[in-house]
């Protein structure tokens, strides 16, 4: 009676190859599944690195525009300080010209006096009146 019985021999090789068959595409499913969350951990390390990189760039465009505005706000003061002082030398230089005027004119007045004096004493020399 220890005779084998080879009726269930298909029956157990079409197992056996079915469960190995079965662990070979449990393995696969895993090696897919590790490979997948790999590739999307790779990819948000990435999409990180864009964010981070356009925040940055975003960073540095708000520092460099912050940096341009300041210095033109200096040039302008500058250029309004320059215009001041422009402002205020053509008005010393216009006071200048009025009180050189004024001189002028009271010299002028004084001569014009001394002419009248002397215009009287002709006068009166040639009239004999002196």
């Amino acid at each position: 009676m220890a005779v084998a019985q080879p009726i269930f021999d298909d029956v157990q090789a079409f197992l056996n190859a079915a469960a190995a068959e079965a662990e070979d595409l449990q393995r696969m499913v895993q090696t897919n599944a590790d490979a997948r969350h790999e590739e999307l951990a790779t990819l948000r390390r990435e999409l990180e690195a864009q964010r981070q990189e356009r925040i940055d760039g975003m960073t540095k465009l708000r520092s460099d525009f912050e940096t341009l505005v300041h210095r033109k706000i200096d040039t302008l003061f500058d250029e309004v300080d320059a215009f001041k002082h422009m402002q205020d030398d053509e008005l010393n230089n216009s006071m200048r010209e009025v009180e050189t005027v004024a001189e002028d004119l009271d010299s002028f007045r004084e001569s014009l006096l001394d002419i009248q004096v002397s215009w009287k004493h002709l006068c009166a020399r040639s009239l004999g009146l002196e």
